[in-house]
């Protein structure tokens, strides 16, 4: 049910009467990993990590978390393509554009992609663009950021 919270709470609680019970880091570390709260997520599953060093499962999900971590934001410092990016999000955020949920990942020249930053409940907007900046393709070419 996406209880993620709920979940944590219940673990934490855990942890209060066996501090290593290390099924319970590995869980929290889920859910916050799942809640997109990657730095909570790592500090969970280091506290793993430190009590159960060789479990398999466990630096599985570290290697997941930390490749989530590094895909957040991640576009090549030499993109040549970078400028028409950053002025596409100045200009999203200067119009009043909600994306707070999202993080639009850069895979290559003229490539991107769209991932959740979080679990988003159905009927909940996941991305609000203001009339004004809705455009076409062809509207879009002409701009200065084509």
């Amino acid at each position: 049910m996406h209880r993620y919270r709920d979940a944590i709470n219940d673990l934490l609680a855990s942890l209060a009467a066996d501090e290593n019970y290390v099924k319970a880091y590995y869980r929290i570390a889920q859910a916050h990993q799942e809640l997109s709260e990657f730095d909570r997520a790592m500090e969970f599953i280091t506290r793993a990590i430190a009590i159960d060093a060789e479990n398999a499962d466990i630096l599985e999900l570290k290697a997941v978390i930390e490749n989530e971590i590094a895909e957040i934001g991640n576009r090549p410092k030499d993109a040549t393509d970078d400028a028409y990016f950053e002025t596409m999000t100045k200009w999203m955020d200067d119009e009043g554009a909600d994306y707070s949920k999202l993080d639009m990942r850069w895979y290559w020249e003229g490539y991107r992609g769209v991932h959740a930053l979080t679990h988003i409940p159905k009927g909940e907007t996941l991305l609000y663009v203001p009339l004004n900046n809705i455009i076409t393709l062809e509207m879009a070419r002409k701009t200065s950021i084509g």
